[in-house]
């Protein structure tokens, strides 16, 4: 058997402050240029922490934060990539303590609210994101 060598790989950088002591639920790669990647990552503090990935310099830079009052917790962003003819929107999905939300952040809307705080009841949610935004709620129990 052949002994297999272990090699630390020195830390480059990290993500500083990123929703404090809240968790990070979700982390997505928004934008991708030659010299710069743009993260967006979402956590359960209501909020979006947006950062820069410097490729030549290999560091990640904290350069803004949204607040989403209506959310508690943030589960994901996403964005309709919708055809020249339709508006672009991007979405917040996520829980308060008694809610399942879709809010859209380009204008400040609730798409939808879906009440998930029933005792002794567990609702699943199954979202779709066609041309239409659909969400279904099944209830067990």
């Amino acid at each position: 058997m052949k002994a297999v060598r272990q090699q630390k790989i020195p830390l480059q950088d990290h993500f500083k402050g990123a929703h404090g002591i809240s968790s990070v639920t979700s982390v997505h790669i928004k934008n991708s240029t030659s010299d710069h990647i743009e993260i967006h990552t979402t956590g359960g503090d209501g909020c979006i922490c947006f950062f820069k990935y410097g490729r030549n310099a290999q560091k990640v830079e904290f350069f803004r934060m949204r607040q989403v009052k209506e959310l508690g917790t943030i589960q994901s962003i996403y964005n309709n990539l919708a055809s020249e003819e339709q508006l672009h929107s991007t979405y917040a999905i996520g829980f308060t303590s008694a809610d399942f939300i879709i809010w859209d952040l380009e204008n400040e809307t609730k798409m939808a609210q879906i009440s998930c705080g029933v005792p002794g009841a567990q609702e699943l949610f199954v979202w779709t994101a066609r041309l239409s935004h659909e969400v279904h709620s099944i209830r067990r129990g």
